[in-house]
């Protein structure tokens, strides 16, 4: 519940919360949703939605199948791969989270995310999307957790959890900026 107010959906009533999401700043992804599946009818609403200032927050990205066409529809085809570390010699599994230099807003405005998280797999990176924080691999640092503005509004993609209340303060204080 991340210490925000909330109203949970689930994937069988989502043609009620698009009727309603201009009601909400925030949209996240509960844990091993499968957006592609789930949520492909309502894709072209939800970019509206963040076109027009909405935050759409996936976590626990870890199984690419379940977002990367999603994520596509989302953003007009800006593809977001996961699991960066796979196929290297230091593969990072549930190693420790990294800060970019400097530190991202995302991470530290209002309230600094000072618990050091594991994670489970490395997002690539990829052209349009600002990294927000990275693994702790031995042969270079791949993206955890990745965010692109778009509109008035973000995508913000992770594969971490996120179940600390500093990630949703700043979350809403980024959509304000980005507003």
């Amino acid at each position: 519940k991340l210490g925000i107010e909330n109203e949970l959906f689930q994937s069988d009533n989502m043609a009620e919360a698009i009727q309603r999401l201009d009601e909400f700043d925030l949209v996240m992804s509960a844990l091993n949703l499968n957006l592609t599946k789930d949520l492909e009818p309502y894709a072209a609403d939800f970019k509206d939605w963040v076109n027009r200032g909405g935050g759409f927050c996936i976590f626990d990205a870890c199984n690419g199948s379940f977002y990367q066409k999603f994520v596509e529809w989302l953003t007009d085809g800006v593809t977001m791969h996961p699991t960066g570390c796979n196929g290297f010699p230091d593969r990072v599994t549930n190693g420790w989270v990294y800060d970019t230099k400097p530190g991202h807003p995302l991470r530290n405005f209002p309230m600094k995310v000072d618990y050091e998280c594991s994670q489970w797999h490395c997002l690539r990176k990829v052209e349009g999307w600002d990294i927000v924080s990275t693994c702790s691999g031995k042969m270079g640092f791949h993206p955890v957790t990745v965010v692109r503005n778009q509109g008035r509004g973000f995508v913000y993609v992770s594969s971490m959890q996120q179940r600390w209340r500093s990630v949703a303060a700043d979350l809403r204080a980024y959509l304000a900026c980005s507003r």
